[in-house]
């Protein structure tokens, strides 16, 4: 048997997102200078993956 397959994602170009970065609110260093201590910007809980727009997958499966 042959099977055809056609998949379509994403059809109305929405911003799916499919990953983010972890959930890390960074470091607070402390120096004896009260002026030097600062705060280490991270990417908390950014989007990191986005789903392509309009995604068309074609495909076929042999069974024997």
């Amino acid at each position: 048997k042959i099977y055809l397959m056609a998949d379509l994602f994403n059809v109305f170009n929405t911003a799916t997102m499919i990953q983010r970065y972890d959930r890390d609110h960074g470091t607070y260093y402390i120096y004896a200078d009260p002026a030097l201590n600062s705060f280490s910007a991270t990417r908390d809980f950014d989007p990191y993956a986005i789903l392509n727009p309009r995604l068309l997958r074609f495909g076929v499966r042999f069974t024997f």
